[in-house]
């Protein structure tokens, strides 16, 4: 941001230990009676905490209203704005944490017959599982017959690349892994707090086990018994199952379009202390997309990043990667930290049009 001031604005004022902007502050476009033009809304969703006054302040800041939903639990994890995404045909996707109150309000704010849920539970995460946008983003990809794709954070496809690699690579990988985790935490050590860097380096201590594993020859089974083989399978199988069902869902719900297509994205997965699946590296798919441009995640192995430019730049995408590890340590990342100001005119994907 400090090299291109005119993308980004600066808080130098309020400084909170809450980086989580996109729970707290939904952007959203509102179709008004007698109002041709969409019009721009924050939706706030009471998450609470240290940037509770951040939706207020957003709506004043940007001159648009702001939205409260009636009869909210304030604080329910499930729905905060990570937990949504909307394709451009105006299908809402929310995680099945989101709870009944604002899945009706959403319902009577235009999405009944429009709202697909997509479980969780397996990701870890308070209140019921994770969110949404830690497995799924929508992409814009206009010589696609829908205007976009949907991609998808694959663990299976995270533990072939690894078995792809030859063991000489894998362990130069790892090198540099280990490498820049260090790296980070002594070029930033005011963005770590007490907690973070305890996360930070319980992570570089499982790489460097794994390092010495596979230095050691026992790679692989290491790898199995300690990050994938329980965890991995069930995941892998609940993905799969999970994929199916969006799928049908949206097909369901847009009669007579083409089937959306699914992309995947490299993703390694550690158990947590609850059983479920957490991000072992930072997770590429929870990025911001800023038209055919990508700002994700530097997921840290070579592998990945080249899986990830070759997949987003077959859709033509730019792919953009940047340090994260403050976000991740927090388990969280760019997509949870950011609230982007869009414009609701400035592409509309030929499909759509006639139905605006």
């Amino acid at each position: 941001a400090g090299e291109f001031p005119s993308y980004a604005t600066i808080n130098r004022y309020v400084q909170v230990e809450d980086p989580w902007l996109r729970d707290c502050a939904i952007p959203v476009a509102l179709q008004v009676k007698g109002v041709a033009k969409p019009v721009l809304a924050v939706l706030d969703p009471l998450r609470g905490g240290a940037l509770s006054s951040v939706p207020q302040a957003l709506a004043k800041w940007w001159n648009v209203p702001r939205i409260l939903p009636p009869d909210l639990k304030p604080e329910w994890g499930g729905d905060n704005g990570g937990n949504f995404l909307v394709t451009p045909d105006g299908i809402a996707i929310v995680g099945g944490n989101c709870s009944y109150t604002m899945r009706r309000f959403l319902a009577g704010m235009g999405y009944g017959g429009r709202l697909l849920t997509v479980d969780m539970w397996w990701r870890f995460g308070s209140q019921g599982g994770g969110h949404v946008d830690e497995v799924f983003t929508v992409l814009p990809v206009p010589q696609d017959p829908n205007g976009f794709v949907i991609a998808v954070a694959d663990p299976s496809l995270g533990l072939k690349l690894l078995g792809d690699i030859k063991r000489d690579n894998i362990v130069g990988e790892l090198k540099g892994l280990l490498h820049s985790l260090y790296q980070l935490r002594h070029l930033y050590p005011q963005s770590f707090s007490k907690d973070e860097a305890v996360l930070g380096m319980k992570m570089a201590e499982e790489v460097g086990k794994l390092y010495g594993a596979l230095e050691g020859g026992r790679g692989p089974a290491y790898f199995e018994a300690n990050l994938s083989k329980k965890l991995g399978r069930r995941v892998a199988s609940v993905l799969e199952m999970t994929i199916d069902d969006l799928s049908k869902g949206l097909r369901a719900l847009r009669p007579g379009k083409p089937q959306v297509r699914f992309v995947r994205l490299p993703s390694l997965l550690r158990h947590e202390d609850d059983g479920r699946g957490g991000s072992m590296l930072p997770e590429v798919v929870n990025s911001i997309i800023l038209g055919k441009d990508v700002i994700l995640p530097d997921p840290l192995l070579a592998t990945f990043r080249e899986k990830t430019r070759e997949v987003l730049s077959a859709l033509g995408l730019r792919c953009h990667f940047i340090p994260s590890a403050t976000y991740h340590n927090q388990r969280g990342q760019i997509h949870c930290a950011t609230v982007v100001k869009r414009s609701l005119t400035k592409f509309i994907h030929p499909r759509y049009e006639p139905a605006r």
